[in-house]
C-alpha cells in the first residue's frame, strides 16, 4: 500500500519497533509494542479517526488488508508469517499506519488478550499501575440478542482501542476510583458463566420493622430480625440455584457477619456452578464502622466490597437519617475471567457517576447491586446507561418491599440486559419472601415463594 496521504508527525523509530514486534510471543504482546508506539507519538491528542476523508480511507483499507491477511488465529501466538506481515505493513515512519494496524490486530486477534494476560497475572489481586494496559472483554451473549450498541465502538480514545485500556484512575473522573482485578478467579469465573442466561434476586423481608433501624439519626449498625432470616435466605438462594440461576444476590443490609459466615460454609459444600453476592451487613473494620458485601465464585472468595457512599435520607416528612458508617477507599474490585468481568457495588456506590464509570473502564459486563433503598426511582436509568456503556448485565437486589410508613410497595429489582429497546426490567416487591428469576433476553422476571 501506498503512503498516507497525510503524514505531518515526527517520524517515529520504526525499526526498533519492528525488532520487538519480531521478539514477540504473544498477541498480546504485540499490541502492548503496537499501543506503546501509537502512545509515544509527538501530538497525543492527534486522533486518525476523526482526520480528513482521505486519511480515514486510507486506515481503513489497511485495517480491512491486515485482518483478512491475518488469517487463522491459533492458540499459542503469531506466526512469523503473520509477523512479517505486520512489519511489512508498517511500511513508513507513521503512527498513523501504527494505529490502523494496532485497530486490525485488535479487531481480529482479541480473543487470545485475556489468555495472554491471565498466564501473565496468576496470583493475587492485581492493581495495575497508571498507563499500564489491561485486556477487556467483548460481551459473550447469544446470537438471538440484540446489541443496544456496537462494543467496539464504546469510549474509543486516542490511546485506546476496543479491547484495550490504559490504566488511569483520574482520567474523566471527578473523585478518582482505583480498580483491583482479581485473575485468580479466572477459571471458576469462566465455569459459573459459561453459559450465562440467569439473574437472581433473593428478597426475604417486606417490612422496614423486620430490621433493627431507627427512623433519624445516625444508624450503625443496621440488621435483621427474624429469627429464621438466615434459614430463609438460605432456601432462597438454594432455589435460585435449583432453577439454574449463574447469578445470585442477596441485598443489602440482609444479613449479619455471622449469616455471611454461615451461608459461605453452606457454599463451600454446596459448590455452585455460579457467583453468589451473600448480602452486605454492617461490622467494624479496622476500627471502623463499615458496610461489607461478600462475593463467592465456586471455590473462590469470599472477596469483599466496602461500601463507598453512605445513605442518606432526607424523604419529605420523616426525621432525617444517614448510614452511620465510615466510607470505604474508592475502590472497585473485579473478578477477571476470559470472557466476563465481575463487581460488586452497594447500592448509592452504584448511583455514583465515578463508580460506574470505573465499572466501565475496567471492562465489567457482570454487576450485582445490593440495595436497600426506600425509592427506587434511580436505579432504572442508571442500570440502563451502565448496559449502553459495557454490554453487560445488571442485577439490583432491594429489600425490604414496604417504605417505612407502609405507605407504598417498592420495586424488588431492577434487571439490565444488552438489547434495544427495553433494556431495564423491574417489578415491585412481592407479599411474601421471594425470589426473582430473571432470563436475558426476556422482558419480565418470574418469582418462586421462598417456602
Amino acid at each position: 500500500m501506498g503512503a498516507l496521504a497525510i503524514s505531518t508527525v515526527a517520524p517515529m523509530d520504526l525499526a526498533d519497533l519492528q525488532n520487538k514486534l519480531r521478539e514477540s510471543v504473544s498477541w498480546w504482546a504485540v499490541m502492548q509494542h503496537l499501543v506503546a508506539a501509537w502512545r509515544s507519538r509527538p501530538n497525543p491528542a492527534d486522533d486518525p479517526w476523526a482526520g480528513p476523508d482521505e486519511l480515514f480511507a486510507q486506515l481503513g483499507e489497511l485495517m480491512c488488508t491486515i485482518e483478512d491477511q491475518l488469517g487463522v488465529i491459533e492458540p499459542g501466538g503469531p506466526t512469523e508469517a503473520q509477523i512479517e506481515l505486520i512489519c511489512s505493513a508498517l511500511e513508513e515512519d507513521s503512527p498513523w499506519q501504527v494505529a490502523a494496524v494496532a485497530e486490525a490486530v485488535d479487531c481480529r486477534c482479541h480473543p487470545t488478550f485475556c489468555a495472554d494476560w491471565l498466564a501473565e497475572h496468576e496470583a493475587g489481586e492485581f492493581t495495575p499501575a497508571v498507563g499500564e494496559l489491561y485486556p477487556v472483554p467483548t460481551w459473550q451473549g447469544s446470537k438471538d440478542w440484540e446489541y443496544s450498541r456496537n462494543p467496539i465502538n464504546f469510549t474509543l480514545r486516542p490511546n485506546e482501542f476496543p479491547h484495550i485500556r490504559a490504566y488511569d484512575p483520574t482520567a474523566g473522573f471527578t473523585t478518582p476510583v482505583e480498580i483491583v482485578l482479581y485473575p485468580t478467579a479466572a477459571i471458576e469465573l469462566d465455569a459459573a458463566l459459561a453459559t450465562f442466561s440467569k439473574l437472581a434476586t433473593v428478597h426475604p423481608n417486606r417490612e422496614w420493622a423486620e430490621l433493627s433501624m431507627t427512623d433519624g439519626g445516625s444508624a450503625f449498625p443496621v440488621g435483621p430480625t427474624p429469627e429464621n432470616q438466615l434459614a430463609v435466605i438460605q432456601a432462597g438462594v438454594d432455589a435460585a440455584l435449583d432453577d439454574g440461576a449463574q447469578l445470585v444476590v442477596v441485598p443489602e443490609l440482609a444479613v449479619t457477619a455471622e449469616h455471611a459466615e454461615a451461608l459461605r460454609e453452606w457454599l463451600s459444600d454446596r459448590q455452585p456452578h455460579a457467583v453468589v453476592v451473600t448480602g452486605s451487613y454492617h461490622a467494624v473494620v479496622d476500627g471502623e464502622p463499615a458496610n461489607c458485601a461478600e462475593f463467592i465464585v465456586g471455590s473462590h472468595g469470599p472477596i469483599v466490597h466496602r461500601k463507598i457512599v453512605p445513605f442518606i435520607d432526607q424523604t419529605p416528612g420523616a426525621q432525617p437519617s444517614r448510614e452511620g458508617i465510615v466510607p470505604g477507599p474508592r475502590r472497585v474490585r473485579v473478578l477477571v475471567g476470559s470472557g466476563y468481568r465481575f463487581a460488586t457495588v452497594i447500592c448509592k456506590d452504584f448511583l455514583d457517576d465515578d463508580v460506574r464509570h470505573a465499572l466501565a473502564r475496567a471492562g465489567v459486563n457482570v454487576v450485582a447491586v445490593p440495595a436497600m433503598s426506600r425509592s427506587m426511582d434511580s436505579y432504572p436509568a442508571e442500570v440502563d446507561g451502565y448496559v449502553l456503556d459495557s454490554q453487560g448485565a445488571a442485577a439490583v437486589a432491594n429489600n425490604p418491599g414496604e417504605r417505612p410508613n407502609g405507605s407504598a410497595i417498592v420495586p424488588g429489582f431492577v434487571f439490565g440486559q444488552p438489547r434495544r429497546g427495553r433494556t431495564s426490567v423491574v417489578q415491585p416487591f412481592k407479599l411474601t419472601p421471594y425470589v426473582s428469576i430473571f432470563t436475558l433476553g426476556e422482558d419480565e422476571a418470574h418469582c418462586i415463594p421462598i417456602e
